[in-house]
């Protein structure tokens, strides 16, 4: 019988796909990768390598933004699914979020969400969004349009 040691990568891969999978119907479905990079050297090189793992990310409270940036590094170029419904985005979060635009999919924030920032965004490209939900955030507009 073959050990876990022993399965090769791609074996591997396909366990790590079943358990983030698995994990969808959990509130911290998001997790499962961070969980499987801390397991040991080995899993954490291979899960890190592929940038799939890293497209989901929910903020469920403060702490979570750390883990933000973390994985808007770690998905590469991947399409983005991003929930930020509680917790404070910041200048950097926000200019990051703004700076990936065209790689977001889905991008929730709701009120429950304080922005601190007073620096202005301009969204130039949302060509992969298929969601945007922006609950109780006020915008300003800047800009000539037709009448």
């Amino acid at each position: 019988m073959a050990t876990i040691v022993s399965l090769n990568d791609d074996v591997l891969l396909k366990v790590f796909e079943e358990a983030v999978h698995m994990s969808d119907g959990s509130p911290s479905y998001w997790r499962a990768p961070l969980n499987i990079s801390r397991t040991c050297q080995h899993w954490r090189r291979i899960i890190l390598a592929h940038t799939r793992f890293w497209t989901r990310f929910r903020c469920e409270y403060d702490g979570d933004l750390k883990f933000a940036h973390l994985w808007l590094r770690r998905s590469g170029n991947a399409i983005l699914d991003l929930d930020l419904s509680k917790g404070k985005v910041d200048d950097n979060l926000l200019r990051m979020i703004f700076e990936i635009q065209s790689r977001l999919r889905r991008l929730i924030i709701k009120r429950t969400v304080s922005i601190e920032s007073k620096q202005s965004v301009t969204i130039t490209d949302l060509s992969n969004m298929v969601e945007l939900e922006l609950e109780g955030i006020s915008f300003v507009v800047h800009g000539n349009y037709p009448q």
